[in-house]
């Protein structure tokens, strides 16, 4: 009887350490897909950005200075 409860208790604790463990796996995957997004997306906005000021450069370059300061 106090075997049984033993290897029972034993088992528990073994999946209750590797849920642990499993949850904190996917925590840090899917802290790890948003830092890759992250990385994907800043350059597409400073890409968008810089061509936005280009664009406003030709147009109203006063209004292009401010937006390089902005940025």
């Amino acid at each position: 009887l106090i075997r049984n409860l033993c290897v029972f208790l034993a088992k528990l604790i073994s999946n209750q350490i590797l849920n642990g463990r499993y949850i904190l796996q996917q925590t840090l995957l899917s802290q790890s897909e948003i830092r890759l997004l992250d990385a994907q997306v800043n350059p597409h906005f400073l890409f968008n950005t810089l061509y936005t000021i280009s664009a406003v450069t030709r147009k109203d370059p006063q209004k292009a200075r401010q937006l390089i300061l902005h940025l």
